[in-house]
C-alpha cells in the first residue's frame, strides 16, 4: 500500500486536497500537525489499499479508527454531505449550530448503510429527547395540573386533554385557581358543560387538598392555575408534599406548557420559576404560529424534561397530540407537524 502525505493550512484544506488529489475514494490514514503550521494526511489511494490496511476517517478533526472513506468524511461541520442538508433544515426551523450538529452526528452513529439521512433523524431526537409516560395507577385519582405563562395555552390545553379522556370513558371533572381573572371562571365552566364535567372554584385562601378539588368518585381531576409564577408553584409545591406524605390515593401529575412562539429568554425564565415543582413533563403548544419550533425542543432536551403533548391549533379534537419522536423530527425538520 502506497501512503501519499498531503499538506494543508487546516483540517477542512488538507481534506479539499486530498480529494483534489487522490478522489473520493481516497481514505486518511492519520494526521498530524505540520512543522511551521498547518495540518499534514497521511492518504491511501483506493487502488493502493492492502487487505489489511487500518482504516480511518476524521471525525471532528479527530482520526478515528474502523470508520469510512473519504468520500464520506465531516470537514469542519464534521457532517457527511447528506447530514449537511439535514442540518440545513435544522437550522432553518431555529436550531443552534452546536445542538443541530451534535443532533446530525448522532443520527449519522445510527444511520444504516445505504439509507437516508432524513429517515434516522427521527431515531436520534428520539435518542435526544425524552417523551413523558405516565404509568398506570389503579385505584388513584390523577390530579393533573398545566402551569406556566399566562397566553400559553394552558386551560385549552387541559380541555384538550379532558375531551380525550372523556372519550376513553374516564370520569373526568375540572378545578380552577383563577377564580378572580374576568372571563376565566365563564369560559372553563363552558368547557365543562361541552365535556359533561363539573367545575370547582377555589379561591386564593382556599386550601389544596383532595376534598377542595372534588377527588371523590373521580378519575381524573384536571387543574388550571392562574399563572402567576409568584403563587401557583407554592400552592402547588405544598400539595404536592402533602399528598407524597399522607394520601397515597391521590396523585399530581404537573405539566409545564411552553409556547414555540417563545424566545429563549422566556423559556429559560418560566422553567427556573417552576423549578421547584416536581414537573413529569410539559406540553408544547402554538406550532402553528411559527415555522421555527426549534429553540422549544432544545431547550426541553437540555432541560432532561419529557415531552408529554403537543399543540397546533384551536380545534379541541384534532389539534392536541401526544409527543411522539417521529413529530418532534417534524418539527424539527419541517417547522411544524404534518
Amino acid at each position: 500500500m502506497q501512503i501519499h502525505r498531503v499538506r494543508g493550512n487546516d483540517l477542512k484544506d488538507a481534506l479539499q486536497r486530498a480529494r483534489q488529489s487522490y478522489g473520493e475514494g481516497a481514505m486518511v490514514i492519520s494526521h498530524e500537525n505540520s512543522p511551521g503550521g498547518g495540518i499534514t494526511l497521511a492518504v491511501a489511494q483506493e487502488g493502493d489499499r492492502g487487505a489489511n490496511a487500518p482504516k480511518s476517517s476524521v471525525i471532528e478533526g479527530v482520526v478515528t479508527p474502523g470508520k469510512v472513506e473519504l468520500k464520506s468524511f465531516r470537514a469542519e461541520t464534521g457532517l457527511s454531505p447528506g447530514f449537511e442538508e439535514v442540518q440545513a433544515r435544522l437550522l432553518r426551523t431555529g436550531c443552534t449550530e452546536e445542538w443541530s450538529r451534535r443532533l446530525c452526528l448522532r443520527a449519522a452513529e445510527q444511520s444504516d448503510p445505504g439509507g437516508h439521512p432524513m429517515d434516522t433523524i427521527g431515531a436520534a431526537i428520539g435518542s435526544e429527547a425524552r417523551i413523558a409516560r405516565l404509568p398506570k395507577a389503579p385505584g388513584v385519582t390523577r390530579v393533573i395540573t398545566f402551569v406556566g405563562n399566562t397566553g400559553v395555552g394552558k386551560t385549552t390545553g387541559l380541555v384538550k386533554l379532558g375531551a380525550r379522556l372523556v372519550k376513553s370513558k374516564r370520569v373526568v371533572s375540572l378545578a380552577t385557581l383563577d377564580a378572580s381573572r374576568v372571563g376565566a371562571v365563564d369560559q372553563l365552566r363552558a368547557y365543562g358543560r361541552l365535556l359533561g364535567s363539573p367545575l370547582r372554584i377555589l379561591k386564593s385562601e382556599d386550601p389544596l387538598s383532595p376534598e377542595s378539588l372534588g377527588v371523590p368518585g373521580k378519575d381524573i381531576v384536571l387543574l388550571d392555575t392562574t399563572g402567576r409564577a409568584q403563587s401557583d408553584p407554592h400552592r402547588l409545591v405544598a400539595f404536592h408534599d402533602t399528598l407524597t406524605t399522607g394520601n397515597r390515593m391521590t396523585r399530581l401529575d404537573a405539566f409545564l406548557v411552553l409556547s414555540a412562539t417563545s424566545s429563549r429568554a422566556a423559556l429559560q425564565e418560566v422553567s427556573e420559576a417552576y423549578g421547584d415543582l416536581p414537573l413529569a413533563g410539559c406540553v408544547i403548544t402554538k406550532l402553528d404560529e411559527t415555522r421555527c419550533p426549534s429553540p422549544v425542543i432544545e431547550h426541553v432536551t437540555e432541560l432532561g424534561l419529557p415531552v408529554a403533548f403537543l399543540s397546533n391549533g384551536q380545534d379541541i379534537g384534532r389539534n392536541f397530540h401526544r409527543a411522539t419522536p417521529e413529530l418532534l423530527a417534524d418539527m424539527l425538520l419541517l417547522g411544524r407537524i404534518e
